[in-house]
């Protein structure tokens, strides 16, 4: 009978020992991972790397990020994944973790995003003047905003508050008795605030005001000579241009019935010869007839010069409308020279 009960209670103990073991391969029950990160320091624009430090007491074996807040693209499904934020500010975000029983855990932090440091903007500007009067072409850019304000000194202040304009594309008049240089200095300044600024040195030519509608033109390479008629606003008969020097051509001899545009509209002086460094040309305007006798005799015309070698512009007034508003107006026949070097 004894050796009947011990063979009981031994084969009991075997059952229940069989019973004790968990799901988990014996080891006790399984348990849901932790999901945690630590919120890394990002900036608006710039990619952001998240590192997971979620711990399971098995393994992690899935990872689901939510970097905004929808669950939508793109959110990463690794360990590591990278997110860029379009802005400053604080934002949630979250990071779902899964072990390979299926066990999940979520946890959220804000994330504070800080503004991307600012690009200053780049000042530039061009220019083109016609005698004293200079307009000027703001260029400058903003490669991550735009240009708020626009602060321009052209340099003369005896000028006094015409010297200086917040206007995008100015011009100025400056009053000058011989060709002078002036530093003019474009400030432009960012959305941001911040600043930068051109500086340049700009040669003001005085208007040549040609005696007697006489004008001079120095070479001072060897060249040929293009006159072209760019404009003209005249009702007078038999307005006439000659070069008479260094050799005899008319260049127009009814300037008024001239179509600018037309390939009349231009012509090549000396037939397209070339002229010597060194070579003065003397252009010659003379006056025509009103083209009708009741008509307001005219005043004395005169021709006004602007530029430099290799191109000017010779600008006509031909004593029509004397004494009326804004004369001499010097834009009844505007015509532009060209110098072509040539070896």
């Amino acid at each position: 009978m004894r050796s009947t009960r011990l063979l009981a209670v031994l084969t009991g103990a075997l059952v229940l020992g069989s019973a004790c073991g968990g799901d988990d391969g014996g080891t006790g029950p399984n348990t849901a991972p932790v999901a945690s990160f630590t919120a890394p320091s990002c900036t608006a624009g710039v990619s952001c790397s998240f590192t997971s430090t979620s711990t399971d007491d098995n393994a992690v074996t899935t990872w689901s990020w939510d970097f905004d807040g929808a669950g939508s693209a793109p959110n990463g499904t690794t360990a590591t994944a990278a997110f860029t934020f379009g802005a400053a500010g604080s934002f949630p975000v979250t990071l779902t973790v899964g072990d390979a029983a299926g066990l999940t855990h979520a946890v959220t932090n804000n994330v504070i995003v800080t503004a991307a440091a600012n690009t200053p903007p780049t000042a530039g500007f061009t220019y083109s003047c016609s005698g004293g009067l200079c307009t000027f072409t703001n260029s400058s850019t903003d490669a991550d905003g735009t240009i708020a304000t626009n602060a321009w000194d052209f340099g003369e202040p005896s000028s006094g508050a015409a010297n200086t304009s917040a206007l995008q594309n100015p011009t100025h008049n400056y009053a000058i008795a011989a060709t002078t240089d002036f530093t003019v200095t474009l400030t432009a300044t960012d959305d941001d605030g911040a600043t930068d600024v051109e500086t340049q040195v700009v040669r003001v030519s005085q208007d040549l005001v040609c005696t007697g509608g006489d004008c001079t033109l120095d070479l001072t390479s060897k060249s040929t000579i293009t006159i072209t008629v760019t404009t003209v606003d005249c009702e007078f008969n038999n307005n006439k241009l000659d070069i008479t020097q260094p050799i005899q051509q008319t260049i127009f001899a009814d300037g008024c019935t001239i179509v600018p545009g037309t390939p009349g509209a231009t012509i090549q002086v000396n037939g397209g010869a070339a002229f010597d460094a060194g070579t003065s040309l003397t252009a010659v305007f003379t006056q025509g007839t009103k083209p009708r006798p009741a008509d307001p005799d005219p005043g004395p015309a005169a021709t006004r010069v602007s530029g430099a070698f290799p191109d000017w512009t010779i600008e006509i007034d031909d004593g029509g409308n004397v004494g009326g508003p804004g004369e001499p107006d010097f834009n009844d026949i505007v015509l532009t020279v060209h110098a072509t070097v040539v070896p």
